[in-house]
């Protein structure tokens, strides 16, 4: 409440014109006015810089946290390197003793015994450190599953940058405790041996003559721990191993083309390259086959493998091969939306270029990975007009009533008419009718136009401006040729200063089994010249290379045998 005081001033002086009481308040209501508008600019000044400093606290942690994950990582490295070469040692060892045994020129047998079980006991010192190592990283991973829940019992809020990220790391981390713990129990087992052993080889001291026993013994016993435990507790940390592993799951289960069936020999590119020929030569749904069937078989899942063992685009590639439809899609768009700023392209490709159905789809395997609905992550991250096309496309069913020639003439003139306004186009014209007509109706109502009014449809939509113009016309283009639209699309990818990958990825690798072929006629069709026949081949090869190349051209069909 206001104090007499406070509000004298606004009360008409003595012999004051009306005038300059009319001018006088005037003037005071726009200084009030503008000392609110700096206080509320000044507010959201410090809102900003509370929330930049808030994401700059989150970015140092996260740094921190990386670096420490970086430092534990190389800890546990140390720590396997240390026993690899604690296993070469005692093999050596074994060897030799072996064939002095066999020559009969043993000696010495008390203080080889007893170097053996210095060895032996650094050896088991630094297993029972990882066996130390397993039981946190378990901890860690109940205290992340604990949260974890925690989180998703709490009412659905916008994504804090900050937790971005979890269930991928939580992933991780899984994958990294389920390896260490393979091994665990029969690490263990052999440990319990090997301190059995140490018993009998101490007995042997007061007794040189079980030496040769002893030694025979000492080859057996480390022969097992080397064939068994550190294999496989630690190794399977090592990414060659990694990488002939899953290549060799995958040719045991599926031959590869040429019908071979034994487990080639290579590194990384090699694995990379069979992976690429065996599963562009499989249908989609072969290939989500081959996933279920190397579940059941393994115990694990083909795009955690392929994660880990691939880079990059080759990675993206790979599993957008392997993935559903709608799993691919509905990442695609989360990863458009997810974070600062928002990539608008991916946005009106994907929507644009799917029927109602597939958006059904795609949202309800939104709402299944991401908890959130498509719409609501739409209407949070963009505005406007832009937000209320994509909002009608992916809330609001088409017609699916047949081409309709007279009504389609209707409509025709409607469009027309709403660019003929005094001031501007009706905008809202143009949504429901983009949004709310089949495509075969939109190609004819398109026809029809050209034919009334002697211009083509892209000749209105250029009175449009902004999101919702370059929206308009993606549906246009789909309605119109949808193997022309991603022609157009991919044309852009591939010859634009700097190569979109991402974008030939979306397209080549989704369209191989639905309309490639059309694409790439099209694409040839409209960017032919006179010396360049293949132009889509050649800019392939022009803007890519290695095994991302490779993938590209193999699920067109152009890679050479």
């Amino acid at each position: 409440m206001l104090l007499r005081s406070q509000t004298a001033v606004m009360d008409q002086r003595p012999g004051e014109a009306d005038e300059a009481y009319q001018a006088r308040m005037l003037a005071w209501s726009t200084e009030t006015k503008k000392r609110a508008d700096d206080a509320a600019v000044a507010a959201k000044k410090k809102a900003e810089d509370a929330e930049q400093a808030r994401l700059l606290a989150l970015e140092q942690q996260r740094q921190h946290d990386e670096a420490a994950a970086r430092a534990a990582d190389e800890e546990r490295n140390q720590s396997c390197e240390k026993i690899f070469s604690g296993e070469r040692a005692l093999l050596t060892m074994a060897a030799e003793w072996r064939t002095e045994a066999d020559n009969g020129k043993l000696e010495d047998c008390e203080n080889k015994i007893a170097l053996l079980l210095s060895h032996l006991t650094d050896l088991l010192a630094t297993c029972i450190t990882q066996q130390e190592d397993i039981h946190s990283l378990n901890g860690s991973l109940a205290k992340l599953q604990s949260r974890l829940q925690q989180l998703e019992r709490r009412p659905v809020v916008a994504p804090d940058a900050s937790s971005s990220n979890t269930s991928n790391r939580l992933e991780a981390l899984e994958m990294h405790v389920g390896s260490l713990q393979d091994g665990a129990q029969f690490q263990q087992t052999a440990m319990q041996q090997l301190q059995q052993r140490c018993s009998i080889w101490g007995a042997a001291r007061a007794d040189p003559s079980l030496g040769q026993q002893i030694v025979e013994l000492c080859a057996e016993d480390l022969k097992l721990l080397l064939a068994h435990p550190i294999d496989a507790t630690f190794r399977r940390h090592d990414t060659g191993l990694k990488n002939d592993l899953v290549r060799d799951r995958l040719i045991r289960h599926h031959t590869v083309r040429d019908g071979s069936s034994g487990t080639p020999s290579g590194g990384t590119p090699k694995m990379t390259r069979e992976l690429i020929d065996l599963l562009t030569h499989r249908s989609r749904e072969q290939r989500l086959q081959i996933g279920n069937s190397y579940r059941s078989l393994f115990g694990r899942y083909l795009a955690q493998d392929i994660r880990h063992c691939t880079n990059s685009h080759v990675r993206d590639g790979l599993l957008s091969l392997i993935r559903p439809v709608e799993v691919r899609d509905a990442e695609w768009l989360h990863r458009a939306m997810k974070g600062l700023g928002t990539d608008e392209h991916v946005l009106r490709e994907v929507l644009c270029s799917r029927t109602y159905d597939e958006i059904e789809k795609i949202k309800a395997m939104y709402v299944e990975m991401f908890r959130r609905e498509l719409v609501d992550d739409i209407k949070g991250d963009v505005s406007g007009k832009f937000c209320k096309i994509l909002t009608k496309l992916v809330s609001h069913p088409r017609s699916k009533a047949p081409v309709e020639p007279v009504r389609a003439l209707e409509v025709a003139r409607d469009l027309y008419q709403a660019t003929q306004g005094r001031w501007g186009v009706n905008d809202k014209c143009f949504i429901d009718v983009f949004t709310g007509e089949s495509l075969p109706q939109l190609s004819k109502i398109f026809g029809l136009y050209k034919t009334e009014f002697k211009e083509s449809i892209f000749h209105a939509l250029d009175k449009i401006s902004g999101e919702l113009h370059k929206t308009l016309l993606y549906i246009a283009m789909c309605a119109i040729s949808t193997p022309e639209f991603f022609a157009v699309m991919l044309r852009k990818a591939l010859g634009g200063s700097r190569v979109d990958k991402n974008a030939i990825i979306r397209i080549i690798l989704t369209r191989c089994e639905i309309d490639l072929e059309d694409v790439k006629e099209v694409y040839n069709f409209k960017y032919a010249t006179s010396t360049d026949s293949t132009p889509l081949q050649n800019a392939i090869r022009d803007a890519t290379s290695g095994e991302f190349q490779e993938l590209l051209l193999a699920a067109m069909g152009e890679l050479d045998s």
